[in-house]
């Protein structure tokens, strides 16, 4: 009886039914929208990494520095010599969960002229097999295959005015103890195309042969990069590959350590919980909007219908049922509405991730979104997390509200037809 008594009285008011209902559908529907922003973010942000820097997993001497950016100049690194860089991508592609491996030698420099010169960092790859690793990097290293050996990022070619067609030089320290900095110029091998150049700034790529030649090496390298099939691509389940890969390594490279990429590339920690900081605060700037309209409308129905509630009360109906009449009238709303704005926001988020994701507009949007494009996630659990929430909160104002309301004087509730 009480729940047919709500629902008629939700549809006797139906402009305060529906303005219910529309305030508390576009607050869920904002709720599920950042939700979907925060959580394509950080998805945004690993994968600019994972695709352009690092991989998924770094193999380096245990030696070397640990993060990709610890340094800006010229250093020497330790490198895993040439015959274990065989071994360990041999061993390395036997394990079920690689889909790709590639090897690396990665060093500090300066680049530029006699009048000029910028630190950048350099990193020579292997172009054939690069590209399967850090996905982002095909249309860059693709120069490398076609007899050009150097191509540089578009911010530092700016910066230091550097272009095709002009000698670069560079200066280095070899990973070898046995020699000294080197100065080397290279000529007409410069070329521009850069991707998600707002994470590489300094970096100069080139051919892995021409690396070892600069560098008086013979097939080593500085580092493995690998990347794992999409079924283990989530972070947890890549740092405990990172701790099965160290096993392994341990009896036959113990010198020799893997990273996950949150481990070489610390920024993006710092990045994501700056991310998450922002979204907790929006997030929750929206639920206390929706809890504190709730209580707004739910205390103006009751001052409303006061008559009513008298009327109600004088032939019968106690307080604990009038208590529970008008939360099922606010639950139905809260629901009804929810629901409505969770289907509203997957339907704009869908609508977002057809049309291409959000396209950075400038380098300040690049830096928000953690990329040139950000794809939203359907964060359906969050979301629905956020709901029960609200109902919760909801239905506890409703009673302590409709709790006051019932005891009340009935004289005083029935002066008040209008």
């Amino acid at each position: 009886m009480l729940l047919s008594l709500s629902i008629r009285n939700l549809f006797r008011h139906r402009w305060r039914f529906l303005i219910n209902i529309l305030v508390v559908m576009v607050a869920s529907c904002l709720l599920v929208v950042a939700l979907g922003q925060i959580g394509g973010i950080n998805r945004t942000l690993t994968q600019s990494v994972t695709n352009t820097l690092t991989g998924h997993l770094v193999i380096k001497p245990e030696s070397a520095p640990v993060d990709f950016f610890q340094f800006t100049s010229s250093k020497k690194l330790p490198v895993i010599a040439t015959d274990d860089v065989g071994k360990v991508l041999s061993s390395i592609k036997s394990q079920p969960f690689v889909e790709a491996a590639s090897e690396r030698v990665r060093f500090g420099s300066l680049i530029g002229d006699d009048n000029q010169s910028e630190p950048a960092m350099i990193i020579a790859v292997n172009p054939e097999t690069e590209g399967l690793v850090c996905t982002d990097l095909t249309d860059i290293i693709a120069p490398l295959k076609n007899g050009e050996n150097a191509a540089i990022s578009s911010y530092l070619s700016k910066k230091t005015r550097l272009s095709k067609g002009e000698s670069i030089v560079v200066f280095s320290e070899t990973p070898n103890d046995s020699f000294n900095a080197a100065e080397y110029t290279l000529a007409d091998i410069v070329n521009t195309p850069v991707l998600i150049d707002e994470f590489i700034n300094n970096v100069f790529f080139i051919n892995i042969d021409t690396a070892h030649e600069l560098l008086y090496l013979d097939g080593e390298a500085t580092e493995i990069v690998v990347r794992v099939k999409p079924e283990f691509q989530d972070k947890e389940t890549i740092g405990a590959l990172a701790k099965q890969l160290n096993a392994s390594l341990a009896n036959d490279f113990p010198e020799l350590k893997a990273y996950a990429y949150f481990e070489v590339e610390t920024s993006i920690e710092n990045i994501s919980v700056i991310a998450e900081g922002m979204g907790v605060i929006q997030v929750g700037t929206i639920i206390l909007v929706m809890l504190v309209t709730v209580l707004i409308l739910t205390s103006i129905t009751l001052h409303e219908r006061r008559f009513e509630i008298g009327t109600l009360m004088s032939i019968g109906m106690t307080p604990g049922k009038l208590t529970t009449m008008f939360m099922l009238e606010v639950f139905l709303k809260v629901v009804i509405g929810y629901l409505v704005g969770f289907l509203l926001g997957v339907a704009i988020l869908s609508g977002i991730n057809l049309a291409g994701g959000i396209q950075a507009a400038n380098q300040v949007d690049q830096y928000i979104y953690g990329g040139k494009v950000m794809f939203p996630v359907i964060n359906i659990s969050g979301s629905l997390l956020g709901g029960l929430l609200v109902i919760g909160v909801s239905m506890l104002v409703t009673w302590t509200t409709c709790h006051k309301a019932g005891r009340q004087n009935l004289v005083s509730l029935l002066s008040n037809k209008k």
